[in-house]
Order: C-alpha cells, then sequence, then structure tokens
C-alpha cells in the first residue's frame, strides 16, 4: 500500500515520524495531509476515523487516488481547504505545483480555497471532547491556528504533533498555559523550497493533562 507520489511517505512510513500521536480508535484530525500518506499511514495504525485537510488542488486530486487505491474510502474524509485564525477563503491556483515547503498564500487567480479554524471542524465533523488527537504540518500556519484558538478548542484533542518552521517558543506557551504537557525537538535542516531557501523544522509533542 504505497502511494503514488514519493515525496515525503519515507518519513510517514519508515521513519515514522507520527508514531507519538495514538491513533487506534480515535478520530485523527490531519492538517496539511498533502497526498494522502500520512492520512493512509494514520488507517493503516488503527484510527477508526481521519478527516484530513488539503488547500493545493493538485496535492488533493494525488491524495484523493492514493486514498481511493488503498480502498480506505470509508476510513478517511479528505476536504480541499486550508486551516488558519478565522475562516473564509483564499485564492489558489490550481495548477500550482507545490511541495513539502510550500506556505498556503493568495495567489491572483485560480479558485476559491475554503479556511476553517480548528473550531469550525471540530463542529463540522461533531468531534467528540477527548476521542481525537491533531496532526499539522501545513508550513507555516500552525501559528495562526494554535495561536488564535481557545483554551476550550485546544482540550478537544488527548495528543498534538505539530511541525513547526518558525520557531516553537509561542506554540509551547499556548499549548502549557492550556493544559499540555509539551516537549520539542531541536529544528533542523529539512529541505530547500523551490531550490532557493533552506528550511528548517522541527516537532512539537503536547499531551493533554487531565
Amino acid at each position: 500500500m504505497m502511494p503514488y507520489q514519493t515525496v515525503n511517505y519515507l518519513g510517514v512510513f519508515f521513519d515514522k515520524v507520527y508514531d507519538f500521536l495514538p491513533v487506534r480508535g480515535k478520530t485523527v484530525i490531519d492538517i496539511g495531509a498533502n497526498i494522502g500518506d500520512s492520512c493512509i499511514y494514520f488507517a493503516l495504525r488503527g484510527s477508526c476515523n481521519i478527516i484530513g485537510f488539503e488547500p493545493f488542488p493538485k496535492n488533493y486530486e494525488l491524495a484523493k487516488k492514493n486514498i481511493e487505491a488503498n480502498s480506505l474510502t470509508e476510513k478517511i474524509t479528505l476536504q480541499l481547504a486550508g486551516c488558519a485564525g478565522h475562516n473564509g477563503e483564499i485564492i489558489i491556483d490550481p495548477l500550482y505545483k507545490s511541495n513539502v515547503g510550500s506556505c498556503l498564500k493568495e495567489f491572483k487567480r485560480g479558485i476559491n480555497v475554503p479556511l476553517l479554524t480548528l473550531r469550525d471542524i471540530l463542529n463540522q465533523y461533531n468531534i467528540i471532547r477527548g476521542q481525537a488527537v491533531l496532526k499539522m504540518d501545513c508550513e507555516g500556519c500552525e501559528y495562526d491556528t494554535i495561536l488564535s484558538s481557545t483554551v476550550d478548542t485546544l482540550r478537544f484533542f488527548s495528543h498534538i504533533q505539530v511541525e513547526y518552521h518558525h520557531g516553537n517558543r509561542n506554540l509551547k506557551e499556548k499549548l502549557e498555559k492550556s493544559g499540555f504537557l509539551v516537549s520539542v525537538t531541536r529544528p533542523s535542516k529539512e529541505h530547500s523550497v523551490d531550490d532557493k531557501s533552506i528550511l528548517y523544522a522541527g516537532y512539537l509533542y503536547a499531551i493533554k493533562r487531565d
């Protein structure tokens, strides 16, 4: 069961970068589903319900194909949408070929893609408090999304894993004040973005305190 595209799946399937999340029997909210590799991984690890959000149309279409090819459409719901600190829309060029370092930015021409807050997602999908975990890898949207969320919204999740790209102090402080035990990895060089710059990233792990 392998995705059509192999851009990031080595880290997901072989390095097991998301093993921190206890997904068996739980709902996974996957922000930055990319080509669907992480959604598929969570399904194979026993998640009963995965809801993935991917704002780039080309990635979204490929993710749908990967999910269908692995016969996981009953477990995985995929939505063409981005996550942010406010709801609304953003214009995305449907022909844009994003990579794992592509940030969510508005184009001059394209299609309107919804922007959802975490609270929007919880309400739309009737998420049960304590029965969901959150994975975020959205190349920068994690800051606006997490920092704008209420304590009550964040505490719907038992575990949160965020790939951060521009430091972690604000995210760590927000989650600790929201009642989470938080640890972080040191940032490391991840990849070149469009062969013009180097991206440094690390992981933040949060476990909700009782």
